[in-house]
């Protein structure tokens, strides 16, 4: 079982951000955000690499993966 895509989705162009996250079994996952629209779609499309090919039930070592790779640019806080 592996993330094979997703799909964006924003209804009112301004602050709404939906995602359907695909798996190669097809099986289809859906989340959203509540914030700007192109900040939220730049983030995405840059943790697309991240997340497509992994397992979607191993979630502690892709969501420690986000967080480093997001987290003032891997450096941690002060």
């Amino acid at each position: 079982m592996r993330i094979s895509d997703w799909t964006l989705y924003t209804p009112d162009k301004n602050f709404h951000v939906f995602l359907a996250l695909h798996i190669d079994e097809g099986i289809t996952g859906w989340g959203a955000a509540y914030s700007e629209t192109g900040q939220v779609l730049g983030a995405l499309n840059w943790l697309k690499r991240f997340v497509v090919g992994q397992n979607p039930r191993e979630s502690e070592p892709l969501t420690e993966t986000l967080r480093v790779i997001t987290f003032w640019g891997g450096g941690g806080g002060p």
